[in-house]
């Protein structure tokens, strides 16, 4: 609902997640200066309690960013030596079930989510994925982002899922079987309808994924009917 006002108040645009390209981390790689959940809170489509420091465990009361199923004693490393993004080994790991903290370059909130967004950060046209980090990491002038009006099938578009961060064309197992010991998936449509889905028949199955199997429609397509990308079928 929160993502339908956002866009009902932005032009119809999707929720997007931002990188700010002012702020590094100590290995070089840009800081998230908000993603959706920080968006959310700051333009006044939900609410959610924020941290006082980027010390402290996470905060689960009454975030609906809050996922009782996954890890809450502590939070997920993002910007580890080399890289700029979580990156687990399967799906049932520790680092796909901890919460993704982002502090607010607009307003200072400090936000825990344990849900992923169906989103790229760089390479739209290859990538259409449904949401987007802006501006695009390999052309930092690009700032588009889709329309839900381009949702064709908002009942089987993914939004949110069980796991961490974005960019699942670079890492799939960033998806976490949380449920049904560690066998199962949660999913949030752009419909608002959600589903409990077998791990193993999602793309990648339970991991470990080194085939990036988002990166090719062909791949997404023999998957139904959950859809991924705006060009699936």
């Amino acid at each position: 609902m929160a993502a339908h006002v956002y866009a009902s108040q932005n032009r119809g645009y999707t929720v997007p997640g931002y990188a700010d390209y002012s702020g590094m981390s100590g290995n070089n790689i840009p800081l998230d200066a908000e993603n959706f959940a920080t968006v959310l809170v700051n333009t006044g489509c939900i609410t959610a309690p924020s941290l006082k420091t980027l010390s402290e465990l996470p905060n689960t009361r009454s975030s609906p960013f809050y996922c009782p199923s996954g890890l809450s004693d502590q939070v997920a490393i993002h910007l580890q030596p080399g890289v700029s993004a979580p990156f687990p080994q399967t799906r049932s790991v520790a680092l796909a079930q901890q919460p993704w903290r982002v502090k607010s370059l607009s307003s200072g909130i400090i936000v825990d989510s344990w849900y992923g967004i169906n989103a790229c950060r760089d390479s739209y046209k290859t990538y259409p994925f449904p949401c987007r980090r802006i501006p695009d990491d390999s052309a930092k002038t690009n700032h588009e982002l889709p329309k839900i009006s381009q949702i064709g099938r908002s009942s089987d578009t993914v939004f949110l899922f069980d796991g961490t961060f974005l960019n699942l064309q670079y890492e799939a197992d960033r998806v976490a079987a949380r449920h049904g010991r560690l066998t199962s998936t949660n999913i949030l449509f752009f419909d608002g309808s959600a589903r409990t889905v077998a791990t193993a028949d999602l793309p990648g199955g339970l991991g470990p994924n080194p085939t990036r199997p988002f990166a090719t429609v062909a791949t997404l397509n023999t998957f139904h009917p959950i859809r991924w990308r705006l060009d699936q079928n």
